[in-house]
């Protein structure tokens, strides 16, 4: 996944990477289905860049990052499918006026549907706080 300029948000780093690949298929609308076949092989690049993305999601799955029930394999084979989609149906028309819609429309479904909110994220990281917090609202109506 993509570094955005807020690292320790999950989900900003997924829509990072999400928009640099689909603005790759608009700026290459004729080479991207060359380069991301639907069907048979794919090429040593593209197999790299789904290893980094695994890489990504193996580090918010260890973080407690992703909703429950979602595994790292999962979320990886989730986004890559609907980011090919989107972006071949963007680069199949790339002056289609809606393409950044629907790609942030798709994106965004799927980020809520894998990775958990930034409240959920720092109960993860740090529960005792909330603890304390109930503790005294439980002690002080």
């Amino acid at each position: 996944m993509a570094a955005s300029g807020d690292d320790t948000d999950p989900r900003a780093r997924v829509v990072a990477g999400w928009d640099a690949h689909i603005a790759f298929a608009l700026a290459y609308p004729g080479l991207y289905p060359a380069r991301y076949p639907t069907s048979g092989p794919l090429p040593s690049q593209v197999e790299g860049s789904g290893a980094l993305l695994r890489a990504g999601f193996d580090e918010l799955e260890q973080a407690g990052a992703l909703r429950p029930g979602i595994t790292a394999a999962l979320a990886t084979n989730a986004l890559r499918a609907a980011l090919r989609g989107v972006a071949h149906a963007v680069a199949a028309n790339p002056d289609n006026g809606d393409n950044d819609a629907t790609s942030a429309v798709v994106r965004d479904a799927l980020i809520h549907a894998l990775v958990g909110d930034r409240a959920h994220n720092r109960l993860l990281a740090d529960p005792a706080p909330d603890r304390a917090r109930t503790r005294t609202m439980e002690q002080h109506p």
